[in-house]
């Protein structure tokens, strides 16, 4: 279970900033100073409490197929991405993204909040377990979240066992969104959901820090 977890936070956290597939993706015309803009919104280790560890991952990457999340027609300017951290069957994470433009941001972000783009992501998570010839129930429903920035929604996946009492991994991710940036974070558990607790505090972190990153950009 701990391994299914690593790999499907992984999968999650990428999704929620906006992977997708190579044809899909947004044209890259990457900038320093973007980068180091979204490299200094990421959660950092200094943010979590005593007792967090790095987790290594297998680097698998999702590949979307569903047009509903496609940022073909978009333009990536800056991102980055900070370690995986688990205590305790939970885990947090975050990935960072500057777009060209201020409507270039908004529009991924209206995709990835869309009912489109959320069953997207459950539609796919459903098609990756099969293809591997897992048997999983996987659903995704919105939940409920201050406004932070200039938006944010949070989601959440919860993926369980065929079978009458399989334990479940709760996955939810929040994205927030400043002027030309987006940070997507992602925060896993095996039976018990993540800490609605820490959710809140860790995104008003990330959100001060787009603030200031983002100010005049």
């Amino acid at each position: 279970m701990r391994a299914l977890l690593v790999v499907l936070a992984f999968c999650a956290l990428a999704s929620a900033a906006g992977a997708s597939a190579d044809h899909l993706d947004p044209e890259t015309r990457l900038r320093n100073a973007d980068e180091q803009r979204a490299a200094s919104m990421l959660v950092r280790k200094s943010d979590l409490r005593a007792g967090y560890v790095v987790e290594r991952t297998s680097g698998l990457e999702p590949h979307l197929t569903c047009r509903a999340l496609d940022e073909s027609d978009l333009v990536l300017t800056g991102r980055a991405k900070s370690p995986y951290w688990s205590r305790e069957f939970q885990i947090v994470g975050s990935t960072a993204a500057v777009y060209r433009t201020s409507a270039d941001a908004r529009t991924s972000w209206e995709r990835g909040a869309s009912s489109a783009g959320r069953n997207c992501l459950r539609d796919e998570f459903r098609r990756e377990f099969a293809r591997q010839g897992e048997a999983v129930r996987v659903s995704i429903r919105r939940l409920s979240f201050p406004g932070l920035g200039g938006g944010s929604f949070a989601q959440r996946l919860a993926i369980s066992g065929a079978a009458a009492g399989s334990p479940s991994v709760y996955l939810d991710f929040v994205v927030i969104r400043e002027r030309r940036g987006l940070v997507g974070l992602l925060f896993a558990g095996v039976v018990t959901p993540p800490s609605r607790a820490t959710e809140l505090s860790l995104a008003r972190v990330v959100a001060g820090r787009m603030a200031k990153a983002m100010r005049g950009a």
